[in-house]
């Protein structure tokens, strides 16, 4: 570049008033150029920056919503849970007040039982598989983990 500053300033008053025209539009460019494209390219960066953050953000945001929507299910299961146990209180106290045959009480107690393991088996399973899916999506590029996070919250929208 200070070449051509030397070259121009030495023959300047050689040049006629269309090579003076044309060398004033070449510096103009050159100058333009010197100035624009690292301005361009420190813009582009940023910009690559900021998009990164936003969809980091935004994955943030997701992982977010989907374990509030799987803590509500969890919630609705541990309702279903206590309505279970209640049942069973009352089988209780009937079975005390009717003086119930027992191998009926029994098997009333079993299947209360045995429903109470399932919702309780099933809590466990969505919490297990919740924290699995988490650190297998930690390991996929930022635009697979958006897909792979929206792909799991329309599994958590469309349960009770």
């Amino acid at each position: 570049m200070q070449t051509f500053w030397i070259w121009l300033s030495t023959q300047w008053l050689r040049f006629t008033s269309k090579e003076k025209v044309l060398s004033l539009l070449l510096a103009g460019l050159c100058i333009t150029f010197c100035t624009v494209i690292p301005v361009m390219s420190y813009k582009h960066r940023t910009l690559r920056h900021t998009l990164v953050q936003t969809k980091q953000a935004l994955i943030e945001a997701k992982q977010v919503n989907e374990i509030l929507q799987r803590r509500k299910v969890i919630e609705a299961l541990k309702v279903k849970q206590h309505k279970v146990a209640h049942v069973l209180y009352k089988t209780l106290q009937r079975s005390r007040t009717l003086k119930q045959s027992k191998k009926n009480l029994i098997e009333r107690m079993k299947k209360t039982f045995q429903a109470f393991d399932d919702i309780q088996r099933t809590i466990r399973l969505i919490e297990e598989k919740g924290r699995k899916e988490a650190q297998r999506i930690r390991h996929l590029k930022l635009d697979e983990q958006i897909k792979e996070i929206q792909k799991r919250s329309k599994q958590w929208t469309s349960q009770p």
